[in-house]
């Protein structure tokens, strides 16, 4: 049989019985997984390589896509030069979401492995994270929400339905505006109270709640305030070449940002991300 010059995952086999590694991970962490789908849904964003040098959460709308872009390079020795106009996603780095289900990385479901089996010996040797300051996710993340609108996407749709007619944000007035991102935060708090916050959409859940610290426990956490110091941290701790500089993917980010000194808005992201900014700031 041949031999890869780069290991990959064997395709994944239909789960027969997924309820094993669930039940394990509920009973692991009794106090952090609301349903069984939530520990799944947990389980399916640790995204580790077949090396298993590492394992990141991806946490939405915190340079995931940049940071897989760089995490493939880093273990492959290659670009990650795939092209994709996605029917559905409106990220035009699509393709570095899809590595672990076409078998280049995989999960932390996919391979079996329970919340406390990713802190031991059959886990990834380190475990990373990215936190991004809390205000300027949530504009990007109000922004993000906004672009699939102008692109007449699927994508947030049953959000967007229901922020209309609940708040009544209209989607031709709306986007892009204070009054609209303000209702958009009221929005978020209103769906963590109505659905739980483990249900509430990745882009803009709190990152706290994302990650579950207490559950990951990262030995790696960057700051996107400090992409150079995490990179550097990368090479560090991976022992892997890193490239120079941090690549940008899906970037957002606006350098005087009007939504982020309103003060409404910020009364807002400071009671919905209360536990975040304790993150940022610790």
């Amino acid at each position: 049989m041949p031999t890869l010059p780069h290991p990959l995952f064997a395709p994944s086999k239909p789960a027969t019985e997924p309820t094993p590694v669930l039940r394990r991970t509920l009973a692991e962490f009794p106090d952090h997984f609301p349903t069984v789908e939530a520990a799944r849904a947990y389980l399916r964003l640790i995204i580790v390589p077949p090396s298993m040098r590492w394992g990141f959460m991806s946490v939405g709308k915190t340079a995931s896509s940049s940071i897989l872009t760089l995490l493939f390079k880093a273990e492959f020795g290659t670009d990650l030069t795939v092209s994709l106009q996605p029917g559905r996603d409106i990220n035009p780095a699509a393709p570095v979401h899809m590595l672990a289900d076409c078998q280049v990385f995989s999960r932390a479901y996919l391979l079996g492995l329970s919340a406390g089996e990713v802190l031991g010996p059959k886990g990834p040797r380190e475990r990373i994270v990215m936190l991004r300051e809390p205000m300027q996710r949530a504009a990007s993340a109000f922004r993000y929400f906004c672009l699939s609108d102008t692109m007449q996407s699927p994508w947030f749709l049953p959000d967007r339905l229901r922020i209309n007619a609940a708040f009544g944000f209209d989607w031709r007035v709306h986007p892009g505006t204070i009054d609209g991102f303000r209702l958009f935060l009221r929005f978020v708090e209103a769906e963590a109270e109505r659905v739980g916050v483990d249900a509430v959409d990745g882009h803009w859940r709190p990152q706290h709640d994302f990650i579950k610290p207490a559950v990951f426990q990262p030995t790696i956490t960057g700051k996107m305030d400090d992409m150079a110091g995490f990179v550097r941290a990368l090479e560090e701790r991976l022992g892997l070449p890193m490239t120079a500089s941090m690549p940008w993917e899906n970037r957002q980010r606006v350098e005087v940002d009007p939504f982020e000194v309103d003060a409404e808005a910020v009364a807002l992201c400071q009671r919905i991300y209360a536990r975040d900014f304790d993150l940022w700031e610790s």
